[in-house]
């Protein structure tokens, strides 16, 4: 099952990518968005680092078992306590209202 969340989640970020690259039209509306709501975007781009560096650290066990600091944080580890950070996050802020003003 997590093989597949990371399939999904490699697709995604691949296909994106390609229409942001290929697609002028495409091009436009992903930096409307990101103009219109940066935050939201910023707060998605960092949960699906962290969810990139997770998987790939449990799939990729060398890369997973890199230390990150002297402390012996390994890439997967981070990974992991940061994709569930970001999730509790969203439990008590709606991540479309982070953009408004108060």
């Amino acid at each position: 099952m997590a093989f597949l969340a990371f399939c999904f989640l490699m697709g995604l970020i691949a296909k994106t990518s390609w229409d942001f690259i290929s697609n002028d039209k495409e091009r436009r509306k992903l930096i409307e968005e990101y103009r219109l709501k940066p935050l939201s975007h910023l707060f998605l781009l960092v949960w699906m680092v962290f969810s990139v560096m997770f998987f790939i650290g449990i799939f990729v066990p060398v890369f997973g078992e890199l230390e990150i600091t002297d402390s012996g944080w390994q890439v997967w580890k981070v990974g992991i306590i940061g994709t569930f950070g970001c999730w509790v996050f969203t439990w008590f802020v709606d991540i479309d209202k982070i953009d408004q003003a108060p």
